[in-house]
């Protein structure tokens, strides 16, 4: 026997490499039986934390908006109120606005109902799964999917322009806020911290090991493999699958993530086991000056946010930012061990049972996946399964409301530009030829569609309201006080712009309401919408007295003309009527009324304020679309 194969016979024959062997085995069985087990959709026992009686569903289906934020919220409270014992997410989305998504996860974690299931039926992807962790246990269908919460940022304006990933400064502002909420439900509810880390963001790279006192399965990066085993690991084809999604460029030392995953040129260095209880860094000159064990005072060792590897080293610098430390806050502890300063003595406690994923990209967790990684706890793809789960006796579904629909599809992107052109050109009509009540309506009614629905569920508050109220107001002043002027009609049109640009922008609270992308596709939006109105008022001036229905809402230039001959609007009166006419008031001038002017009716504005039915006018001036006149004192007329 040569000395190679003596040695191999040795290593076989070490203590640590029998517990592999019998602990891989293990894993191999234990699979077998899990997934045996979770597809049975059939329980041996119900435990006492899932037993319910009472099941409210709540259906998230499609693109998560502040709609659904707000009827999921509505949803809850309606559960709570009828007495449910425990509340189902029904999740098949592709995920969606984080302010929105946040929302939920914050009222599902403030419920007083704690026994909340996420049922991933079929897919929660992005947003979908962040809500999931937020829920205390996830059951899955087959097939399903849970996974890839990468965020990305909107390319370009209305016209379109795709989705980019986040740069560095807008990756350290917007991923921190949703790495404090998953890591705080993994710990709320027990899912595995560095897993729904990689779920958020690529660049980490993680390896399955197994307690075998416990049973407890937990992943850990290159560093932690390193001090637990003593030598590299292993790498090779992962357990999870690569998916298609946006790479972030690290401008830091370490991996990168755009590429596949190298092994960091030096281990992190590591903190003594007193170290880490005490929160202080190794005393060692050449640790990183973002040492990821770095003391933060005001928070308790056990809540601090630690990142599954060094390429998310910048947004654990985030956390110890004191500007935002409040708004990052985890409130959960931690139970996961550190296992870069385990003892000796334990190391033999832990297996390797495999390389989970590579870090290319955020990952997704098949059905299979979910169940053997342990995000999951079952199998379920029916109602019926649902409710032995439980071992209910009722079961509701709590679906959104026809009025939430209604307004959801009023709020909806293309059906807000229609208002905002309707809303623009009826108060176009109402100012050119004043006295219309109809052309008003149209315009409060445009108006009332464009605000209601956004202030009811945060989009739009009143600043958006007085915004465009007071460019209304301004633009008034311009038409009817001041015409002329120019300074109030560009004032209200600014003000007006600014508002409506306001009711597109949701304001969850969450800090991300000045996305640049958002703020650009939110104005691009309106500006098309003012660049529609504008051809259609221009369309309206030239062609008004001929157009079916509009034409009923211009007065006829004589009563001596033949029927169906209507005058056009302000222009031809200006055209037709000199500086200097006179006549009489036939109508109220509130400023604006009628005026009976060289035998000629014409819509016209008083240039000094209320002027009674009778009293005999001067034209002062003419503009385009109106003519301005005054009393003449100490004279009166009768039409």
């Amino acid at each position: 026997m040569d000395p190679h194969q003596r040695a191999g016979i040795r290593a076989l024959q070490s203590p640590r490499m029998i517990m592999r062997i019998l602990c891989a085995a293990l894993f191999v069985v234990s699979s077998a039986l899990a997934q045996d087990a979770a597809t049975s959709g059939t329980p041996a026992s119900i435990p006492t934390f899932r037993q319910a009686d009472d099941i409210a569903i709540i259906v998230i289906e499609g693109p998560i908006d502040e709609w659904t934020a707000h009827s999921v919220e509505r949803r809850i409270s309606d559960a709570e109120a009828g007495g449910a014992d425990a509340i189902v997410f029904e999740l098949d989305t592709p995920g969606g606005g984080v302010g929105a998504v946040l929302r939920i996860t914050n009222a599902i974690k403030g419920s007083s109902v704690a026994n909340t299931v996420a049922w991933v039926h079929p897919d929660a992807y992005s947003g979908g799964a962040i809500i999931a962790l937020a829920c205390r246990e996830i059951v899955i269908s087959d097939p399903g999917a849970v996974g890839d919460a990468f965020q990305v940022i909107p390319a370009g304006g209305p016209f379109g322009g795709g989705l980019r990933a986040p740069t560095p400064d807008e990756r350290t502002k917007i991923l921190p806020v949703i790495m404090s909420d998953v890591v705080d439900s993994a710990r709320r509810n027990g899912y595995d911290e560095w897993l729904v880390q990689a779920m958020v963001i690529d660049g980490v790279e993680l390896w399955l090991i197994e307690d075998a006192q416990t049973g407890q399965r937990y992943t850990i990066d290159e560093d932690e493999y390193r001090a637990l085993f003593d030598e590299a690991p292993p790498r090779g084809r992962p357990m999870l699958a690569g998916v298609t999604g946006g790479r972030y460029e690290s401008t830091r030392e370490g991996p990168q993530a755009s590429s596949p995953v190298a092994p960091p040129s030096a281990p992190r260095d590591i903190p003594t086991e007193e170290e880490a209880d005490d929160g202080a860094p190794a005393a060692d000159e050449s640790s990183e000056p973002d040492d990821i064990f770095g003391d933060l005072p005001p928070t308790p060792e056990g809540q601090k946010f630690r990142p599954a590897g060094r390429n998310l080293n910048d947004i654990a610098d985030a956390f110890e930012d004191e500007s935002v430390r409040q708004s990052l806050e985890i409130t959960s502890e931690t139970q996961r061990p550190y296992f870069t300063t385990i003892s000796e003595s334990e190391k033999d406690r832990y297996t390797p049972l495999g390389y989970v994923c590579d870090g290319t990209n955020a990952v997704i967790l098949r059905t299979e996946d979910a169940i053997n990684l342990g995000l999951a706890s079952r199998v379920i793809n029916t109602d019926e399964e649902l409710q032995a789960f439980f071992g209910a006796e009722s079961l509701t579904r709590l679906q959104t409301s026809w009025s939430e629909r209604a307004a959801a599809f009023l709020a909806s992107p293309g059906i807000r530009m229609l208002l905002i052109v309707v809303f623009l050109l009826s108060l176009f009509v109402e100012m050119v030829s004043p006295g219309m009540f109809v052309p008003l309506l149209i315009s409060l009614v445009a108006l009332a569609g464009l605000m209601g629905p956004p202030m009811v569920v945060g989009m739009a508050g009143w600043w958006e309201a007085l915004a465009i109220v007071g460019g209304i107001a301004l633009l008034g002043v311009e038409v009817f006080v001041l015409p002329g002027m120019g300074l109030f009609g560009v004032i209200g049109i600014v003000s007006i712009f600014v508002g409506l640009v306001g009711t597109f922008i949701p304001d969850s609270g969450s800090g991300l309401r000045s996305n640049p992308g958002e703020l650009a596709w939110s104005a691009g939006m309106v500006l098309l919408a003012l660049l529609t109105a504008g051809i259609g008022m221009f369309f309206i001036t030239k062609h008004m007295g001929s157009l079916p229905i509009l034409n009923r809402l211009v007065l006829g230039a004589s009563s001596d003309e033949p029927e169906g001959a209507f005058a056009m609007m302000a222009p031809p009166q200006s055209d037709l009527v000199p500086v200097g006419s006179e006549g009489v008031s036939i109508t109220p001038l509130r400023p604006s009324g009628q005026a009976e002017i060289e035998g000629e009716v014409c819509d016209v504005v008083s240039d000094m304020g209320y002027v009674e039915p009778g009293q005999r006018v001067r034209v002062v001036r003419a503009n385009r679309f109106s003519l301005v006149v005054e009393p003449i004192e100490g004279t009166e007329g009768s039409a």
